[in-house]
């Protein structure tokens, strides 16, 4: 094979090679737009999640000192 046949067979495989990279990246841009999405609902949910076993913690910490009191009589 000459060397321009081989340069030209070279040609075409980087423009394939850039073809199917330019197809994968917006394959992973979407992928990456929606791990994030799903990242920011998981955030919202363990700062809901964090906000009830705050508030249930609150209460527990009230009441205890009540039931160790009714305990001990």
């Amino acid at each position: 094979m000459s060397s321009y046949s081989s340069l030209l067979c070279n040609q075409a495989d980087t423009t394939a090679l850039m073809e199917r990279l330019v197809v994968d990246q917006e394959k992973a841009d979407a992928v990456r737009s929606v791990v994030m999405e799903d990242e920011a609902v998981a955030k919202a949910k363990a700062e809901e999640t964090q906000a009830i076993a705050d508030d249930a913690q609150a209460d527990l910490d009230e009441a205890l000192p009540a039931l160790e009191a009714a305990v001990k009589v």
